[in-house]
């Protein structure tokens, strides 16, 4: 099945249409035992009533579409991300040079953040980036709980995202910590 839909990706139908057929052949008779019904199914595919015939060409054809609509959705995404990728290279006139600032020596410290950075997903990279903290929250949402906590460790321990605390909630922890009782 994965083989069919890349051939589809690549634009061959025809043989994709083959290898879910093949596919299917074989999950059939898998699902009917250790090879003992194998004749079973055959007989019914190639027999007088076209019942069993039916039902399994709707079923392939089901699996065509199935992934030809995938194969579609997937390829107008990589289009999107294509054109955002081009766009962002078009806003910067070509004829202007841009600046590079290379620091000529770099700390160990510099470069664990460096690394750091470099390790985390171009999304994440771009909500540091912006400096604004929803859009971190809203990246570090989308990654698995285990994975956002990794990345917010490496965070903390490179100093690549400090939260400064406002005076009102350094205010409100001194309250809560006036208000427990002492141990």
């Amino acid at each position: 099945m994965a083989e069919a839909f890349t051939l589809e990706l690549n634009g061959k139908h025809e043989k994709t249409t083959q290898y879910i057929r093949q596919a299917k052949i074989l999950q059939y008779c898998s699902e009917l035992g250790n090879g003992q019904y194998f004749d079973k199914f055959f007989e019914r595919m190639l027999g007088p009533d076209p019942r069993a015939r039916a039902v399994f060409e709707d079923d392939v054809a089901k699996t065509v579409k199935h992934i030809e609509q995938r194969c579609i959705a997937l390829r107008k995404e990589q289009e999107e991300r294509e054109a955002k990728r081009k766009a962002l290279l078009d806003e910067h006139d070509p004829n202007e040079p841009i600046e590079v600032k290379v620091p000529e020596t770099a700390s160990d410290e510099e470069r664990a953040r460096v690394a750091a950075f470099q390790s985390f997903s171009a999304p994440f990279q771009h909500a540091l980036l912006s400096g604004d903290l929803e859009k971190v929250n809203d990246v570090l949402q989308t990654m698995d709980p285990e994975e956002a906590e990794r990345v917010l460790q490496q965070c903390n321990e490179t100093g690549l995202l400090s939260i400064e605390e406002s005076p009102d909630d350094a205010e409100e922890d001194d309250d809560k910590e006036a208000q427990e009782p002492a141990s």
